[in-house]
This record gives structure tokens, sequence and C-alpha cells, in this order.
């Protein structure tokens, strides 16, 4: 009974039903974390696979838990930031191919220092459902 009720409510009335897209995204990332100054340590850079969620809903990209605007969008090409006084995000995402970029900054006060850890990385995203945005 709820199904049906769900069927008519979407199908009802002529009204267009917004979707969000989801994907499943899989890829490698690499870091570089340095502090800044004049004693500081070497930097320490990793590589490692990942998994993550992104999350497109016009006129936002959700994406490792930060929404970001988007910036420019064109037939299969979104491109999306977001930047505040410690941290930065920029990417990219093409539907068509399935290919996620990232690049991500954040700045931080550890021990009295400042430290800078950048993260970029490239994955491929396959459709993982849709969501009734209310």
């Amino acid at each position: 009974m709820a199904a049906g009720a769900a069927a008519a409510l979407v199908a009802g009335c002529g009204v267009s039903v917004p979707w969000d897209r989801e994907y499943a995204c899989e890829g490698q990332e690499s870091s570089v974390a340095q502090f800044t100054g004049a004693h500081a340590p070497a930097a320490v850079r990793q590589s490692y696979p990942l998994s993550i969620d992104l999350h497109v809903r016009d006129p936002h990209v959700f994406v490792k838990g930060t929404t970001s605007d988007v910036r420019s969008r064109s037939e299969s090409d979104t491109h999306f930031a977001v930047r505040s006084a410690s941290f930065w995000m920029a990417g990219g995402f093409d539907e068509r191919t399935g290919q996620l970029t990232l690049v991500e900054e954040r700045t931080l006060a550890v021990a009295g220092q400042v430290q800078q850890v950048r993260t970029s990385g490239t994955y491929l995203c396959h459709p993982k459902g849709a969501a009734l945005r209310t």
C-alpha cells in the first residue's frame, strides 16, 4: 500500500521530481604534510587507495564531508570549489567518463607550529542510485 502511495505521489499532477545523483568512487589519493618555518622537519608524503561517495545536487556537490558550490557546469563537466580561512577544496567531475579529480588543502596548528596538508586524488565513479530531494 505504501509503495502504491509513493508511486502515485511521484507520478501525480505532471510535477517534475528533482533527484540527487549519487556515485560510489574508487581511486588513488596522495597527500603531502609539511610544517612551515626555518626549522621545520621534512615533508611527509603518502599515497593510498581510497573509496569515497559523491553527491551532485545542483547547485552543490557533497564529497568527503564537504559541501561545495558548483562554479561551472557544461554538458557533462561539473567544476566545484569551497574556501574558508583554514581549508579549501576544488574539483571536477565528468559524468560521461565518471572521472572525479579533487585537490584540497588544510592549515592546522600543531604543537604551536603551522602545518599544511595538501591532498589530491583521481577517482572513477559509478552511479550508486538516486534519492528523492525534499
